[in-house]
């Protein structure tokens, strides 16, 4: 869970309490949810430009972060998690992952999600491994199964065309 205060420790095979209370996970920024944008070719700019806005106010936003298929992407959207809930999800649940969530965007640190071609694959074959360790397999198999999926989808894009698109997308290379 994002923003979590415990690590697991492979050498000791158990969970710890980080000494300092400090979160140590990068928070990764993108993966999902809706996402609204205009292009330059329209032909009513200012007006998908106040529809954009009026999408990302605080009352709109919050309906569309309570959707089964979205989650909360600014702080005043959780509110600890009891101004909003997913469909069918207890509230204690949905206040823990508020939480989690209040505490990861507040760290220095964050990792964008891959801009590069395939990306839905690599997204899907992760999602397929932590379903796989939730109905029992080991992490450990759900990740190997994973990095070979991984493997496949840059292969069989190119592994020079992912570095260069990776590259590109970080903004150093042409």
């Amino acid at each position: 869970m994002p923003g979590s205060t415990e690590q697991f420790d492979p050498a000791t095979q158990q969970w710890t309490e980080n000494k300092d209370g400090a979160i140590r996970h990068v928070p990764l920024l993108g993966v999902t949810g809706l996402l609204a944008s205009a292009t330059r070719s329209t032909k009513e700019p200012d007006g998908a430009r106040r529809l954009l806005a009026w999408l990302a106010s605080g009352e709109q936003s919050l309906k569309l972060a309570s959707s089964a298929r979205a989650t909360p992407f600014r702080d005043s959207q959780t509110d600890g998690g009891t101004s909003w809930r997913w469909p069918g999800v207890p509230e204690s649940v949905s206040r823990e992952y508020a939480l989690a969530l209040e505490a990861a965007s507040r760290q220095p640190l964050w990792l964008d999600a891959l801009r590069i071609p395939g990306r839905n694959e690599y997204l899907a074959a992760l999602d397929q491994a932590v379903l796989a360790a939730l109905e029992g397999q080991t992490p450990a198999e759900a990740l190997a199964k994973a990095t070979a999926d991984w493997q496949s989808i840059t292969d069989k894009h190119g592994r020079d065309a992912q570095r260069r698109a990776y590259r590109q997308s970080l903004g150093i290379a042409p």
